[in-house]
């Protein structure tokens, strides 16, 4: 009940505990640092590039991503 109610006044999306996380997870996180977006590797926690703006940041991170996803060796 009271979720109904957020969401009709709120437009709120409610996260249901009973769901699975996703089964992908993400290698590269966009932060605000300053005046700056640094594109973060989470693995291992050092900053790969930065941007300017948010929309450049987010399209190297999933440039990135893309990379990391690749099959060693090349296609075959």
């Amino acid at each position: 009940m009271l979720a109904d109610s957020l969401r009709s006044v709120c437009g709120a999306t409610l996260i249901d505990p009973d769901t699975e996380p996703p089964v992908q997870s993400v290698r590269f996180q966009v932060k605000n640092v300053g005046n700056a977006y640094h594109v973060v590797d989470l693995v291992t926690n050092k900053t790969k590039a930065f941007r300017w703006t948010y929309a450049a940041a987010v399209d190297f991170a999933m440039q990135l991503e893309e990379k990391a996803k690749r099959e060693p060796g090349g296609a075959k």
